[in-house]
């Protein structure tokens, strides 16, 4: 009960002194905000991909793979324009693997096979897990998926 009480006391401390808070926050970045390309000309697109890649690693790691993708595919419009195969053509699948392993995607995580059984192994035999397979091989990294 004292630890509500005085959290309750402090709530209100802050709650009375937001809009002095607030001044103070905006003074303290505008002075050290990092730049970064997300804030420059900020846009949605550029927001919702920096903050997917950001969910797997750093930003000092998602800069140069942020601009790869702003490269290719700047907006919403062209990445929804862009056919599954123009995709595979831009990248292999042993690039994919090696763009996601340096941005650290936990590939253990993720299952491709079309028929994996009750225990959530993958087949081996069906083409999207030979695709995966190769894909690992020729990317040099190992193949974190557990096949039956």
């Amino acid at each position: 009960m004292v630890f509500c009480a005085l959290c309750n006391g402090v709530a209100k401390k802050l709650i009375t002194q937001r809009t002095e808070f607030q001044r103070a926050l905006l003074a303290w970045y505008r002075v050290h905000a990092r730049q970064l390309p997300w804030r420059e000309a900020p846009s949605l697109y550029k927001t919702v991909v920096s903050e997917f890649m950001l969910q797997q690693t750093q930003v000092k790691t998602v800069l140069p793979y942020l601009a790869r993708w702003l490269a290719e595919l700047p907006d919403f419009s062209t990445l929804a324009a862009a056919s599954d195969a123009a995709l595979q053509a831009a990248m292999s699948k042993a690039e994919i693997v090696r763009l996601g392993t340096g941005l650290g995607v936990d590939y253990g995580l993720t299952v491709s096979c079309y028929q994996a059984d009750a225990a959530g192994r993958a087949c081996g035999r069906c083409d999207s897990c030979r695709l995966r397979r190769a894909g690992f091989e020729a990317a040099g990294v190992a193949d974190p998926t557990r096949y039956a």
